[in-house]
């Protein structure tokens, strides 16, 4: 969703269609020469950030961005519950 959102907040389609003037000089409102290339790389440069696919199994093992959300997640799960017991002053 943040990288929809950042597109249309630049007005991709705008700023695609100016750098094709800039580099052929002619006007063309689906410039889809640079449109499919942009597109792949955003999904491969996904998959590469998230994925261990592409990492070396020599390094050292370290958490992914998923694994790091999910433990900050379970960790205020954890707080939370226990704020709660604190409140109520009875065990769940």
């Amino acid at each position: 969703m943040a990288i929809i959102n950042f597109h249309v907040d630049v007005n991709m389609k705008q700023s695609m269609e100016n750098i094709y003037y800039l580099i052929t000089g002619t006007k063309k409102d689906n410039p889809l020469i640079l449109l499919i290339p942009y597109s792949l790389g955003i999904g491969i440069g996904m998959i590469a950030f998230f994925s261990s696919a592409f990492s070396n199994k020599s390094r050292r093992k370290e958490p992914g961005p998923m694994e790091v959300e999910m433990d900050l997640f379970n960790k205020d799960v954890d707080d939370s519950i226990l704020n709660i017991i604190k409140n109520t002053n009875k065990p769940l």
